[in-house]
């Protein structure tokens, strides 16, 4: 089988490119609600922190569309859910007692750079921030050069010397620190973008050369050892960039053959609702999480292996439909919209 990429290089919504997203945010619940054999989650915390995060500023990057208003959409779409989610959480650890911890963190954190750091349920937040700062820094760099081929690199180099500074403890308030250190990401999905415009004859990928491409990267991954671009650790620094662009093109490939095959269509559907609807799972899976382990773990002995393994499934799963379900209750009213950035 070999894969077109014409697949993705449409500007509407596109349920391949959906599948992948949903394929990151599963394995983002998987990876917050942990097996809880340390072995095991210590594996999968360095093989999917290699690629989960920088695939979404890759997508970004891949739809990028310079509008006039472009940085009030931005702020529309992704800070204001921000403001409104970080609002909820406050309150719900006002109302759970633990109020001065969190307005430490809520209200005083985000000047030094730690935006949700140390928030219960509210740790993953610090995403839209970073999205939010990445597209802004890319559309003024570009507005300023107003050359294309002058801007990329300025901006890649600029994106270098912020994952240095971020993997050396320097801080810049607001999140616009880790929004730096993403933007090699986004030059990629913007290189990925006009490449497919520029050609006329759609490259296609041959599934020995993913197969052989799968092989190799994973093995590069665990060569590089625990990689989080949240804190700002890298080892290797163009290695992580490397395997993240690479594994976020092996995904993109494994999603269009879950969208083309009959075989997976439900697969396909789940996964595309997922990443279609991918604001609520980033801002209520770790809440939903700590609500259904905590019921969990008062009716189950954790003892046992089986039990361990059933829980992580219902844990995972009950997440998912929670989350799907209150997706569903905010789009019907224009006011809760705005939490799911709509």
């Amino acid at each position: 089988m070999q894969f077109d990429f014409k697949t993705v290089s449409s500007n509407e919504r596109n349920r391949t490119v959906d599948i992948a997203r949903g394929i990151a945010i599963v394995c983002m619940i998987a990876g917050h609600a942990q097996i809880g054999i340390p072995k095991i989650d210590d594996w999968f915390s360095i093989w999917y922190h290699a690629w989960h995060m920088p695939i979404f500023f890759i997508v970004s990057g891949m739809f990028y569309k310079e509008k006039k208003d472009f940085i009030y959409q931005k702020a529309y779409h992704i800070l204001l859910p921000f403001v409104c989610w970080s609002f909820i959480n406050f309150i719900w650890e006002v109302l759970d007692a633990c109020a001065n911890d969190c307005l430490s963190v809520v209200i005083i954190s985000p000047f030094i750079d730690r935006p949700t750091d140390g928030v219960p349920g509210w740790g993953g937040g610090w995403f839209l921030p970073a999205l939010f700062w990445t597209n802004t820094l890319y559309y003024i760099i570009t507005k300023l050069f107003n050359n294309i081929k002058l801007s990329l690199p300025v901006i890649f180099l600029v994106g270098i010397i912020g994952m240095l500074a971020q993997g050396h403890g320097f801080l810049i308030p607001f999140g616009i620190g880790r929004g730096i250190s993403f933007l090699p990401f986004m030059i990629c999905g913007v290189l990925i973008q006009m490449f497919l415009k520029n050609t006329l004859t759609y490259k296609r990928i041959s599934a020995l050369v993913i197969i052989l491409m799968l092989f190799i990267v994973n093995w590069l991954i665990f060569y590089n050892g625990t990689v989080n671009f949240r804190s700002g650790q890298y080892n290797n620094i163009y290695l992580s960039i490397i395997n993240a662009i690479l594994y976020s093109i092996i995904i993109i490939y494994i999603s269009n053959i879950i969208d083309k095959s009959r075989y997976t269509n439900l697969l396909g559907r789940v996964l595309s609702v997922i990443g279609r609807d991918s604001m609520i799972y980033l801002c209520f899976n770790q809440r939903a999480i700590l609500i259904i382990k905590s019921v969990l773990e008062s009716h189950i002995l954790f003892g046992n292996m089986l039990w361990i393994l059933i829980c992580f499934f219902v844990t995972l799963g009950t997440v998912i439909l929670v989350c799907y379900v209150l997706n569903e209750i905010l789009s019907l009213n224009r006011v809760f919209k705005l939490l799911l950035g709509k």
